[in-house]
């Protein structure tokens, strides 16, 4: 057993497993087309969105992207647990620090890929590229109505020994 007084932190997936018992993970490309032996991911999707884990509990589904299907997973079950878990008592107290946060970066990462997918469909020259950024807007800080208001991409990576706050 563990120590008295140490508290054991539990993966989302763990809590899901416990707390939910019947959910279902379903992993795809993040594009959503299925996991095929043949297939590679579609090249128009970002490193940090290759992967789509859907969770689902009863009728409720929760998405989750990666860079791995490992990831993706993890993403789906910390949605599912930020909704599933809102306003109860133990789910902030539980929570680690950060949790909303990341949930809130997922879910404006994927609105931003979205976006470019859509501005890109069918257009294989231009839809490759190593980063992805965009500015997303919303009104009284409500998901909802998140809004992507700008996209933009890139290939560089600037070094921590190039860097200078000169701008040099």
């Amino acid at each position: 057993g563990s120590a008295p007084g140490v508290t054991t932190h539990k993966s989302p997936i763990n809590l899901l497993y416990e707390n939910y018992p019947g959910l279902s993970f379903t992993c795809t490309f993040g594009d959503g087309s299925p996991l095929d032996s043949t297939q590679v991911a579609p090249m128009q999707l970002s490193h940090s969105m290759r992967f789509k884990v859907v969770c689902q509990i009863k009728e409720q589904k929760f998405e989750g992207y990666g860079s791995s299907k490992k990831l993706a997973k993890l993403a789906a079950a910390r949605s599912a647990l930020a909704v599933l878990e809102e306003g109860t008592p133990e789910a902030t107290s539980n929570a680690p620090q950060g949790f909303q946060t990341q949930t809130l970066a997922d879910h404006i990462g994927k609105l931003v890929n979205e976006k470019f997918n859509e501005l890109m469909k069918g257009d294989l020259v231009h839809s490759k590229r190593k980063v992805l950024a965009g500015i997303v807007m919303t009104v009284n800080n409500r998901t909802e109505s998140a809004k992507v208001i700008t996209v933009t991409t890139g290939t560089k990576c600037v070094s921590g020994e190039h860097m200078s706050v000169r701008g040099s």
